[in-house]
């Protein structure tokens, strides 16, 4: 009789509908985090934020302009009067949350770093005409092309640092970003339609054990606990190893900016593939509890 009660009935079809089942809900957990993780701007720019890598880029920033001084004989402080650090901070943010809008399809305009350059024209121009009036000497077009140089190279130099994501390399014409908002519906449907087969599936199970409901509960904690294994895995040894710490970028800024969202993703899969892990420990209390009969209750006439 012991037997009898502890036997797993269909066996074959259980574990055929349960791998298939792993592998729907670790599609639809996957689909659900390159959605609501990857392709949302509040991961990168949380690990911006916690990085102070706008801090850093306007101090490369500052730095460049004291070595550009002694090559074009502009007063550092001219250059760096031209800029602010809260102007730095916007426009790198807002470059981040622009490009993951138009991947949304939330705009239609591709991504343009948003910095007025206008004080540093002023400042950079007021500069060599004080030279020239001070060392006699007319405002030529040699001068003027100087002066050019000199702004171009200093712009330059602060788009640079303001892409801290090097999403510029993804937000070209026809670019990956162009690609991603092509296909971000698509993202949705076939999200939905992996949990729509998991439904399924999980129907199909509950169909094969309709006469021992108890062994749902074991096959579904089966299909949990393969999910949550799956993703645990890899993301343990990632965090163990310290894995993106070998990345390597010459620009602290970007470095920090970039290992710290890998790790902010790597952390969320591990946390998501623990609570699958709980998860099917709690459906396999709960087929435990029935095979023992701790659900029955007797009550005293």
């Amino acid at each position: 009789m012991q037997n009898h009660r502890r036997k797993l009935y269909s066996y074959l079809p259980n574990v055929i509908f349960t791998v298939l089942l792993s592998f729907a809900l670790t599609a639809f957990i996957m689909l659900y985090l390159v959605k609501t993780m990857a392709l949302s701007p509040k991961t990168y720019t949380d690990a911006m934020y916690k990085s102070a890598v706008d801090v850093t880029a306007f101090d490369e920033i500052n730095a460049y302009f004291e070595r550009q001084s002694a090559y074009t004989g502009v007063n550092a402080d001219v250059l760096k009067n031209s800029i602010a650090q809260k102007d730095v901070s916007a426009s790198m943010f807002a470059y981040v949350d622009s490009t993951f809008e138009y991947m949304s399809g939330k705009t239609s305009k591709l991504p343009e770093f948003e910095f007025d350059f206008t004080v540093l024209e002023e400042n950079v121009h007021n500069d060599y005409l004080r030279w020239a009036a001070e060392n006699n000497v007319q405002y030529t077009d040699e001068l003027a092309g100087y002066e050019s140089r000199t702004i171009a190279s200093a712009k330059s130099v602060i788009l640079n640092k303001l892409d801290i994501m090097l999403l510029s390399y993804l937000n070209k014409d026809g670019g990956i970003s162009t690609t991603i908002r092509n296909n971000y519906s698509n993202l949705g449907k076939i999200m939905y339609g992996a949990l729509g087969v998991c439904i399924l599936l999980l129907a199909v199970i509950l169909l094969i054990n309709r006469k021992h409901i108890r062994n749902l509960f074991y096959w579904t904690s089966v299909a949990f606990l393969t999910c949550g294994v799956i993703f645990v895995l890899p993301t343990a040894i990632l965090k163990g190893t310290r894995y993106f710490d070998s990345l390597v970028l010459a620009n602290d800024a970007i470095y920090s900016a970039l290992t710290q969202s890998l790790y902010a993703i790597t952390n969320e899969v591990f946390k998501g593939g623990i609570i699958l892990i709980v998860i099917a420990a709690l459906l396999m209390f709960i087929h435990y509890a029935m095979l023992k009969g701790m659900f029955k209750f007797r009550y005293k006439k």
